[in-house]
């Protein structure tokens, strides 16, 4: 998990941000380096963790759209993956 981010903003500033000290700190997290250049992160590390992917292969458009909230949207699954020949 990033907890914090050093960055030289588009107008040459220098901004260090955290969720603690701003409060649109996910924000960047999701425009990672559009809003300037990242130059040093905080990362919390965690020794173990457990992750489900689920696969679907061969899924039809059609399966997949009438499905859609089922699959895309379970909360037991943590990573995704769909492989197809549309």
């Amino acid at each position: 998990m990033i907890t914090g981010l050093e960055m030289v903003m588009a107008d040459g500033s220098f901004q260090v941000l955290s969720k603690d000290t701003h409060p649109d700190f996910n924000n960047y997290l999701i425009t990672f380096g559009a809003m300037g250049v990242v130059t040093s992160m905080t990362i919390k590390l965690e020794p173990q963790f457990s992750v489900t992917k689920e696969i679907y292969e061969n899924l039809s458009f059609d399966s997949l759209f009438q499905n859609i909230d089922k699959i895309m949207v379970s909360p037991d699954i943590d990573y995704l993956s769909l492989f197809t020949t549309w």
